[in-house]
């Protein structure tokens, strides 16, 4: 099997062959057949939780700056 290497902004980096008889550990633990994706119930995103928003403001005109216990506070 032969395939490219890339590295940043797509310059060739060159060509790379790989043989197909052996199985790499790489190989095994990236061989799924599906994913299953779905939503989190209500329940389970409380039990996340676990900081409180005790004030309207989200970040600070002057500073660009998340305001603690605002909405985007870092604490939280």
């Amino acid at each position: 099997m032969r395939f490219l290497r890339f590295f940043s902004r797509n310059k060739f980096q060159g060509v790379c062959e790989v043989s197909t008889g052996e199985t790499s550990a790489y190989d095994r633990v990236n061989d799924y057949g599906s994913i299953k994706i779905g939503l989190a119930s209500p329940h389970d995103i409380r039990g996340w939780s676990f900081g409180e928003v005790k004030k309207p403001e989200t970040i600070n005109y002057r500073t660009y700056r998340p305001e603690r216990d605002g909405l985007f506070c870092e604490r939280i």
